[in-house]
């Protein structure tokens, strides 16, 4: 009896535990279930933004939104090509990929602010560092998480709360 007893109280808490954890690791870009945006989603996702933060008229949205398109539609592409490399064991040049999608941003930039008068133009270059300043502290984020990392692989690292808890942000941010 006591037995039984005692099961039955572990398997709950085993339960509640095992509950409490699946709320704690919402919908994520490592999660089965995540679908990647398609390029179709990514521009209108993008022009969107600019509408809003550079209040644009309606045929420059339309413009914009070809710009946006025609760049994630090659940055897909890329990003496959790159992927089909690697499945068929070839090692891509080091840095290829990321300074093709740079120069394809690049480009995508010089063409909207063609497109911007120049209040736009100066709201838009305030939103570019915004961006870079958010991109710079993510990389330091995965600095950070790859010493951290590379520790726990060491044996040196004595608490894994910290190192899941930064993991976890680390993901948030992206999503």
């Amino acid at each position: 009896m006591k037995k039984s007893a005692f099961s039955f109280v572990f398997l709950i808490i085993w339960g509640v535990f095992f509950v409490a954890e699946a709320q704690r690791m919402p919908m994520r870009k490592n999660n089965r279930n995540f679908q990647p945006k398609t390029p179709e989603e990514r521009a209108k996702i993008l022009t969107n933004n600019l509408t809003k933060r550079l209040s644009l008229n309606g045929e420059q949205k339309e413009q914009i939104y070809q710009i946006n398109l025609n760049t994630a539609r090659e940055i897909d592409r890329l990003r496959k090509e790159a992927k089909a490399q690697r499945e068929r064991g070839e090692k891509p040049e080091k840095g290829f990929y990321a300074k093709q999608v740079r120069e394809l941003n690049q480009q995508r930039d010089q063409n909207i602010s063609a497109l911007l008068n120049n209040q736009q133009k100066v709201e838009y270059e305030k939103l570019k560092q915004e961006r870079k300043e958010k991109m710079r502290k993510r990389m330091e984020k995965r600095r950070q998480m790859r010493k951290k990392l590379n520790k726990q692989d060491s044996g040196f690292l004595e608490n894994d709360e910290d190192f899941e808890e930064m993991v976890l942000d680390e993901v948030e941010d992206e999503i």
